[in-house]
């Protein structure tokens, strides 16, 4: 992704390397050492840079786990199953999405859609179980792997797993059905 600074800034998520934030200019053979810096550790993933200030940055790394980056730290925004409740199953890449119409809102998925409408601190379910129920292995399955929602119309949600299966939701998570 990109942030909206002049000039901007590239982040991506690298296997094994975490995720890396470095400069959209060109860069001269002498600067390509130091241009480019780790912002988060474990296997990088999905990246999110809140346009209102360039500098909030919501990332994960293997398995769901996810931070708010800003220039006071780091802080943990991982979603945890509340007691007696089914355990989150998160994929290896943990979809991350930051709503188009309001950079507080955050979406996430496991078996389930999770929303967080205060930047991560909390979060709750907006859907059930939208997977197969597949048996769990040594690697969970039965997980989403994309999320998006439309730029146009706020509460249009699409959700992907890795079973198959492709979620729409037209109401902002109440109702999800088999996309055609």
């Amino acid at each position: 992704t990109t942030d909206r600074a002049e000039p901007y800034k590239i982040y991506g998520g690298l296997q094994d390397n975490g995720v890396m934030a470095g400069p959209a200019t060109p860069l001269k053979p002498q600067q390509q050492t130091d241009a480019w810096r780790a912002i988060y550790g474990g296997d990088g993933g999905f990246v999110q840079v809140n346009p209102r200030d360039n500098t909030t940055i919501y990332t994960e790394s293997q398995f769901g786990h996810m931070s708010r980056l800003e220039k006071s730290g780091r802080t943990v925004i991982r979603p945890v199953h509340k007691l007696k409740e089914t355990p989150h199953r998160f994929n290896w890449m943990t979809p991350l999405l930051m709503s188009p119409h309001s950079p507080d809102i955050l979406y996430t998925g496991s078996q389930e859609v999770l929303r967080s409408l205060d930047r991560g601190a909390t979060w709750t379910a907006i859907s059930g179980d939208l997977t197969t129920h597949p048996k769990v292995g040594n690697v969970p399955y039965g997980t989403f792997t994309t999320l998006a929602e439309s730029p146009k119309r706020f509460g249009l949600l699409y959700a992907g797993t890795d079973d198959g299966l492709v979620q729409v939701s037209r109401d902002g998570g109440f109702t999800w059905k088999h996309a055609k």
